[in-house]
């Protein structure tokens, strides 16, 4: 279903990862629906797009994959939703508030699960009208994304001796330009994963007028670029 709504990002990620290696994409390919979240709609184009063996290949950033659990429906109404409801009807003043016999007002979960029961539509609607919970939800759960050594055996500190030589190996001068371009962009992403994801080489600006030679997706949840 996630893969589904965030297609076109999808799309847009696989097509500048073939372009950063030189991977060959078929032209005029359908999308497949997407969720366009301006329109509100689902819609699909035609597009380029990796194809190996007549199928459509979709490339995720490893950044944005956690086996972690914690982004639940469940933890999302329990803790966030209802907790904002039962502020909202001690706010004001609504019809569930009970009172202690001390008279400290509170409100309880089991009377807001009966007057908006868990679904799909009510988490919807709800979190249309208050974004600001599902931000708190994301802010507050931890997602780590994927190690390498979770996707295979690669072992980083080999791989930097070899970025070291083959850095100095690049002689100067605007033919080996290229060459220099790409294995920077390769030093860039190890030195900042995971804060720094997804690049993209000469990224246009001002409808194609200009390049930024490097430019990445800032997913930092600590540090400098927070």
């Amino acid at each position: 279903m996630a893969t589904n709504i965030i297609t076109g990002h999808l799309i847009e990620y696989t097509q500048n990862q073939c372009k950063l290696h030189n991977i060959p994409l078929t032209q005029g390919v359908t999308s497949g629906f997407f969720w366009n979240r301006n329109a509100g709609e689902w819609e699909a184009i035609y597009t380029d797009m990796l194809v190996v063996n007549d199928k459509k290949i979709l490339l995720v950033p490893k950044g944005i994959v956690s086996y972690s659990k914690n982004y639940a429906p469940d933890k999302y109404y329990n803790h966030f939703v209802l907790n904002f409801l039962q502020h909202e009807h001690l706010r004001i003043n609504g019809a569930l508030i009970q009172h202690r016999k001390d008279g400290t007002p509170f409100v309880t979960k089991d009377s807001l699960k009966e007057l908006h029961p868990q679904s799909k539509d009510f988490l919807r609607r709800f979190t249309q009208e208050h974004p600001e919970v599902l931000e708190q939800f994301k802010n507050e759960t931890e997602n780590d994304s994927l190690l390498n050594m979770e996707i295979d055996d690669l072992d980083i500190t080999n791989i930097i001796p070899q970025l070291i030589q083959q850095l100095g190996d690049i002689p100067p001068g605007t033919q080996s330009a290229s060459a220099f371009h790409n294995l920077i962009i390769g030093i860039l992403e190890i030195i900042f994963y995971p804060h720094l994801i997804n690049p993209v080489k000469e990224h246009e600006i001002h409808d194609g007028r200009k390049r930024i030679d490097i430019c990445f997706d800032n997913a930092a949840r600590g540090g400098i670029f927070y």
